[in-house]
């Protein structure tokens, strides 16, 4: 019983408004609030340079592969593409992160608020 008189006081200590601290339980409205989250037409780009990136990789891989084989080197391309498109995306993919995170910190630091 005495235990339910100490919360109950702690309780009411802690909404009188004298003892606010600085996180009062208020949420900020959502469209003034920042995101680090860059916009969908970014992504977008994004994605589809990492896409073209991998195709150009696997066409270099391809064509160094084909230049030096003489006869029917099947596996050999294949190998060759698939390695040297994974380079290629992984390498867009790395560029297309940071150009992200840059316009990011470029837009918060623009913004007027």
């Amino acid at each position: 019983m005495k235990n339910r008189a100490v919360r109950g006081h702690f309780t009411q200590t802690l909404l009188h408004s004298s003892y606010r601290h600085a996180y009062d339980g208020e949420v900020p409205d959502s469209s003034t609030s920042l995101s680090a989250l860059p916009s969908v037409t970014a992504r977008v780009i994004a994605f589809c340079s990492i896409l073209l990136g991998g195709l150009a990789g696997g066409l270099l891989g391809y064509g160094l592969i084909d230049t030096q084989c003489d006869s029917r080197c099947v596996v050999q391309s294949g190998t060759g593409m698939l390695i040297c498109s994974l380079i290629g995306a992984g390498g867009t993919a790395i560029i297309a992160v940071l150009v992200l995170r840059a316009h990011g910190e470029w837009r918060e630091i623009s913004d007027p608020s």
